[in-house]
């Protein structure tokens, strides 16, 4: 099982003002075969987002994370990137923004790693300690979360969420072109490159299944049922897929993606 470090070499502060440096120079890529596939990867999808007009910030502060959140018409924070009730910040979590050539937020996406220590996906999830700190002072005494996947029961050791993903809509937006594709993936090669997960997974809205555009995603697997979250804080039932992939499968993504 890989170990998460409490120092892994990034340097945020690498990009500067003016957005100069490229993501892969504020990365601890190894110069072996994954270090080097990595690094084109990441400049090669980040040159396609400035192609489109979006340049891409990296970024660990999570409290100014709240603060963009909170400035989008996107919805509240998901907990699980909420500092004030979920173990989250620079060790085990960065975010990504995307501006526009205005500098208007066109794009955020969050991603944090766990150690499961032995436990499961679905374990960690209906025990709650996937959303919260401490599930006893934070959660509504009436929330619960359901995994149905069978999945969900061999994701393990070292794990990678990607959530908070947010595309501005609209005439001065950026939904459509491709750009679900490539911001994913991005968030996918810095995850590999900070971390090496054994599994890195997300959640999407059945909708998009039905559409057929998870696979362009990047995320090979999917499964109904990965997450029943009955949240009454958040106004109801969230019943979404899990689409995940291994550490093997995130590899051959950086490797032969184009």
């Amino acid at each position: 099982m890989n170990e998460i470090q409490t120092a892994d070499g990034f340097n945020e502060r690498c990009q500067d003002a003016f957005g100069l440096n490229r993501l892969s120079d504020c990365l601890p890529l190894s110069n072996d075969h994954i270090g080097r596939s990595t690094k084109s990867f990441l400049d090669r999808y980040e040159s396609k987002a400035a192609a489109g007009g979006v340049r891409l910030e990296l970024h660990t502060d999570f409290h100014q994370f709240a603060e963009t959140v909170e400035s989008l018409n996107k919805g509240s924070l998901s907990p699980q990137f909420d500092q004030n009730v979920s173990n989250i910040g620079p060790v085990n979590g960065f975010w990504l923004k995307g501006l526009n050539s205005r500098g208007d937020i066109v794009q955020v996406q969050a991603v944090r790693v766990d150690d499961l220590d032995g436990d499961s996906l679905a374990n960690h999830c209906r025990s709650l300690r996937f959303f919260y700190r401490d599930p006893a002072v934070s959660a509504h005494p009436k929330e619960i979360c359901e995994v149905e996947s069978p999945a969900s029961h061999g994701i393990s050791g070292i794990v990678c969420y990607q959530g908070e993903f947010w595309i501005k809509g609209g005439d001065d937006g950026i939904r459509g072109h491709d750009f679900a594709k490539i911001l994913l993936r991005v968030g996918m090669a810095i995850a590999l490159a900070r971390w090496s997960p054994d599994f890195i997974f997300a959640t999407v809205a059945p909708v998009l299944v039905e559409k057929g555009v998870v696979a362009r995603y990047g995320y090979h697997n999917v499964q109904p049922h990965g997450m029943i979250w009955n949240a009454p804080k958040n106004g109801g039932i969230l019943d979404e897929w899990l689409m995940w992939l291994s550490w093997r499968e995130l590899v051959d993504l950086v490797e032969r993606s184009r």
